[in-house]
C-alpha cells in the first residue's frame, strides 16, 4: 500500500518475507518467486493499481515517452495534465448523472423495485469490467487523444440516448446498449487520461500523479451530482 489508493502486487510468490501492517523501506526484500496459484512456472506477476484497477495501460505510455526521451525531467508537464484533469471532471460529470438517477427510473418509473433498479445496470457496469483490458489493448495501437475522443463520444451518446429512450412505453432492451456505451466510454476515457497524468508527472513524485488522478474524478462526480439535483429541483417546483 503507497497510500492515494495505489498498490503494488507480487504474484505468486514461493516465500513472503513481510507482514500485514510492516512498513517497507526501499530496497527491502519483500519475498522470493515462485509458482504458486496458477503459475505454470517460476516468474513474479507484477502489476500497479490504483484504486483496485490495474494500470497497465500507464506503463505503456510511460514507455512510449521514456523512449522518445532519455533525459530525465522535474517538472509537470502542465498541457497534457491539464487536458487529462479537464476529461476527468466532465467524463465523471456524464458517467454519475446516469448511474445516480437510472436505478431510481427502473426502480420506481418501471416498478422493477429497487434491487432489480440497481441490477437493471448490470450492462452497464459488465461494460466497465470489460473495457480495461481493452482500453490497455488500444493504447499500444492508437494515440491517446483518439482514445479519449472515443470515450467521451461513447459516453456521450450514451447520455443522449437514454435521454430520449426514457419513458412509459420504453422496452428495457432498448437501455442496454446505451448503458454499455456509457460504461466502455468511461473506462477507456479513464483509463488513457490516467496513463496520461502518470507519464507526464516525475516519476519520483507517484503520490502526485495519483492525488491529480483521483481529485477530477471525484470533483467531476461531485459536480454532476449538483448538476442533477438542482435539475430535479427545478423541475420538481
Amino acid at each position: 500500500d503507497h497510500g492515494l489508493g495505489l498498490h503494488s502486487l507480487y504474484g505468486h510468490l514461493s516465500n513472503i518475507d513481510v507482514k500485514t501492517g510492516d512498513t517497507v523501506e526501499k530496497g527491502q526484500t519483500l519475498g522470493q518467486s515462485g509458482q504458486t496459484g496458477l503459475a505454470g512456472g517460476d516468474h513474479l506477476h507484477f502489476a500497479i493499481l490504483l484504486g483496485g484497477i490495474a494500470l497497465g495501460a500507464a506503463f505503456i505510455l510511460w514507455e512510449r515517452r521514456r523512449r522518445a526521451s532519455s533525459a530525465e525531467t522535474v517538472r509537470i508537464e502542465r498541457r497534457p495534465v491539464t487536458v487529462a484533469l479537464f476529461v476527468g471532471l466532465v467524463i465523471a460529470i456524464a458517467q454519475i448523472v446516469p448511474m445516480s438517477q437510472l436505478p431510481l427510473y427502473f426502480g420506481v418509473g418501471m416498478n422493477y423495485g429497487s434491487i432489480f433498479g440497481i441490477l437493471a445496470l448490470a450492462p452497464l457496469f459488465a461494460a466497465l469490467v470489460v473495457a480495461g483490458p481493452v482500453a490497455g489493448y488500444l493504447l499500444a495501437r492508437f494515440r491517446p487523444r483518439i482514445l479519449i475522443t472515443g470515450g467521451m463520444l461513447a459516453i456521450g451518446l450514451g447520455d443522449l440516448l437514454v435521454a430520449a429512450l426514457i419513458g412509459p412505453t420504453t422496452s428495457y432492451v432498448a437501455f442496454i446498449v446505451p448503458l454499455m456505451l456509457i460504461g466502455a466510454g468511461f473506462v477507456i476515457a479513464t483509463t488513457v487520461r490516467t496513463a496520461i497524468i502518470f507519464a507526464s508527472v516525475p516519476r519520483g513524485l507517484p503520490a502526485t500523479a495519483a492525488a491529480l488522478n483521483e481529485a477530477s474524478i471525484e470533483v467531476g462526480t461531485r459536480a454532476g451530482i449538483v448538476v442533477i439535483t438542482g435539475i430535479l429541483a427545478e423541475v420538481a417546483i
